[in-house]
């Protein structure tokens, strides 16, 4: 599950232009929302040190008619 501490290392990747067009930035309530769990959830996939990718999952109750699953890799892992 997506944490707190994911955070930081997901936000740094809205330096890059790609990522900050393609999704919106993990602003505090977007934040208290994944933790929540409510309509939906969120994972943090990788190894330590580093988040590779954060998989963000939405459910139906986000207005969506069929549930939404958005994948963000990190820049310095795409390719």
């Amino acid at each position: 599950a997506f944490s707190a501490d994911d955070r930081p290392a997901y936000a740094a990747w809205f330096s890059d232009a790609c990522t900050a067009r393609s999704i919106a930035y993990p602003s505090d309530d977007w934040l208290a929302y994944v933790l929540a769990r409510r309509e939906g959830m969120a994972w943090a996939i990788g190894s330590t040190p580093g988040v590779l990718a954060a998989v963000l999952q939405l459910g139906l109750g986000d207005g969506l008619d069929v549930p939404a699953v958005t994948l963000v890799v990190a820049p310095a892992h795409r390719g």
